[in-house]
């Protein structure tokens, strides 16, 4: 029992947990307030959530190329240089990214 007691009393000295889950937990009255107020401006959250995806889609392809040019360069990468089986893959998916982005704008 005073050893319970003993460890009841430590953990109210030194309260626990991760220090980035209470910096999440201060964070959380901010977060809600930023809602509140996007909210209160009126900005339509589903038209926000479209041009956000739009925004992240267009930012990829450049970064894609340039993670497709890292990864194959051997000064960069040493022994660990992609395939030529993925290398093409990768740049595969780099054109397709970069043909939605350029359906998406002709279609708006």
């Amino acid at each position: 029992m005073a050893e319970q007691l003993h460890d009841l009393l430590r953990s109210a000295e030194h309260p626990g947990g991760d220090p980035e889950e209470r910096e999440d937990a201060r964070q959380v009255p901010q977060r809600d307030a930023l809602g509140v107020a996007i909210d209160l401006a009126g900005i339509d959250s589903m038209k926000a959530l479209i041009w956000s995806a739009m925004l992240n889609g267009v930012v990829a392809v450049p970064i894609m190329a340039v993670m497709m040019l890292l990864a194959s360069n051997p000064g960069v990468m040493g022994r660990f240089v992609v395939s030529r089986r993925l290398k093409l893959l990768g740049w595969f998916a780099v054109a397709v990214m970069a043909a939605a982005v350029c359906a998406v704008f002709v279609l708006i």
